[in-house]
């Protein structure tokens, strides 16, 4: 059975705007890959798949979940998300 490692990557990035530094950061990720410069990165520790984290959404904070659920790794093949952000969804239907 695979293991998950949570990676983080740490990189400074001047950009006039989000939309410039998403742009800006995959430049040095393909850099930082095809050099194999593994000083911006840390291996944080293994995760398990099946027990909560917290996932941080951009608009209602955090909430609780399993990997697998918001990944849709799951017998329903669903992939959730925000729980606030599919109520709102479902009113406006």
């Amino acid at each position: 059975m695979k293991k998950v490692f949570r990676i983080s990557y740490y990189d400074e990035i001047e950009a006039e705007n989000e939309q410039e530094a998403c742009r800006v950061l995959l430049q040095h990720l393909e850099k930082d890959v095809k050099w194999k410069d593994l000083t911006v990165w840390k291996v944080e520790k293994t995760i398990d798949m099946n027990v909560p984290v917290e996932i941080t959404c951009k608009t209602h904070g955090g909430f609780m979940m399993t990997p697998n659920d918001h990944r849709g790794h799951n017998p329903e093949k669903v992939a959730y998300g925000c729980p606030k952000c599919g109520d709102e969804k479902r009113r406006e239907e």
